[in-house]
C-alpha cells in the first residue's frame, strides 16, 4: 500500500475528511475552521473517528481548565507590552522586551522563575510566512529554575504563549500571507547546554505532552542549533515524547556557524535572521537585541538602563 503523504494532501481528500469530521461534530462543528480540523486529522493520519475523539478530549480539556476565560486575548496589559514573551517584527503587537521582575502587572510566580529562563522571542516570519520562535534554552539556569518553578507555573506560562501564538500571531501571519497559517518555525539554541540541563527535562516533557494532545500539528520545522555532542543523550530521551511526524520535522545542526547559517537561510530571509545565526538582523533598537538572554546576571540593571547584554 502506498504511504500516505500527510504533507502534500490532495485537496479533494482533505475536503472529504473534513466533511466527515463535521458530520461527527454536529453543532460543535461551527466552532472550528477547516484548517483547525485538518490539524487534528493529520495528527491522527486522516482517521476521522480517532481525530474526532482527539478533538472531543481537547474541547473537554479547554473547558476543565477554563482556557478561554483564564487566558484572555489580546494579551496586552495597560503598559502596552505584549504578554507573555519578547516580540520582534510583527504589526499587531509592538516590539518589546518582556521581563516580569520589572512588571507590576505580572503574576508573582512568573517573576520568580524568569531570571533563570534562557530567553525566548517571537521573531518575525520565515520565507513561507510562518512566525518564528527562538528559544535560547542553553542559557537557562536549570538548578535554579527547577528550584523555584513548578510544573504548574511553567505550564501556565506556556499556555499563555501558545494561546498568544494562535490568537494573535497566527492571525496576523494568515492575513499577510492570504492563507490560513497555523504552524510556526522554531529555533532551539543549545549554546551553553550541559548535563545539568537534564534536571529540567521533566518540565519540558510536561509541555510536550500538552502540545501533542491539545495543539497538534502546529510545528512547521524545528532547528536545533549549536548542538554539542552530548546532546545525543538528551535527544534519545526527548524522542520518546514525540510522535514520528514531529521527529521528522527536527533538523539538528552542530556548532558550525557556516552550517547553521547555510541551513537557516534556506528558510529564513537574511534580513530577518539574527546575526547570531548568520543573518543581518540585529534589532538594535531593542534592549536585548533579537533574542534577549534573560538569565544574564546583569539583565535587570541593563534593561533599566536601556543597554544590550553581550
Amino acid at each position: 500500500m502506498e504511504k500516505l503523504n500527510l504533507d502534500n494532501l490532495d485537496e479533494a481528500k482533505q475536503q472529504e475528511c473534513i466533511k466527515e469530521f463535521r458530520i461527527l461534530l454536529g453543532d460543535e462543528s461551527q466552532n472550528f475552521k477547516d484548517h483547525v480540523l485538518l490539524r487534528f486529522l493529520i495528527a491522527r493520519k486522516l482517521n476521522v473517528v480517532e481525530s474526532y475523539k482527539m478533538l472531543l478530549k481537547n474541547i473537554q480539556w479547554r473547558k476543565e481548565n477554563d482556557i478561554d476565560n483564564k487566558i484572555k486575548v489580546p494579551l496586552i496589559h495597560p503598559g502596552n507590552i505584549p504578554i507573555p514573551n519578547n516580540v520582534r517584527g510583527f504589526d499587531s503587537v509592538p516590539d518589546s522586551t518582556y521581563y516580569p521582575p520589572l512588571d507590576s502587572n505580572v503574576k508573582e510566580e512568573w517573576k520568580e522563575f524568569f531570571p533563570y529562563f534562557g530567553g525566548g522571542c517571537y521573531h518575525s516570519r520565515d520565507k513561507d510566512g510562518f512566525p518564528i520562535y527562538i528559544e535560547r534554552i542553553g542559557k537557562l539556569i536549570p538548578g535554579k529554575l527547577v528550584e523555584v518553578c513548578s510544573v504548574e507555573t511553567l505550564m501556565d506560562f506556556h499556555l499563555h504563549n501558545v494561546e498568544f501564538l494562535h490568537k494573535i500571531l497566527f492571525k496576523e501571519c494568515s492575513e499577510k500571507s492570504g492563507r490560513d497559517i497555523s504552524m510556526h518555525t522554531i529555533i532551539f539554541d543549545l549554546e551553553g547546554i550541559s548535563f545539568s540541563h537534564l534536571k529540567a527535562m521533566h518540565l519540558l516533557q510536561s509541555l510536550s505532552e500538552i502540545d501533542n494532545d491539545n495543539y497538534p500539528e502546529t510545528m512547521r520545522r524545528l532547528f536545533v542549533v549549536n548542538a554539542p555532542s552530548l546532546f545525543s543523550y538528551g535527544w534519545k530521551m526527548i524522542k520518546g515524547w514525540l510522535d514520528e511526524r514531529t521527529i521528522d520535522k527536527v533538523h539538528i545542526i552542530g556548532t558550525s556557524k557556516s552550517e547553521i547559517a547555510e541551513t537557516l537561510l534556506n528558510y529564513i530571509d537574511i534580513k530577518t535572521l539574527p546575526t547570531l545565526y548568520g543573518g543581518n538582523c540585529e534589532c538594535s533598537h531593542m534592549v536585548g537585541g533579537c533574542c534577549p538572554i534573560l538569565s544574564h546576571p546583569d539583565f535587570k540593571h541593563l534593561l533599566k538602563n536601556n543597554k544590550i547584554p553581550d
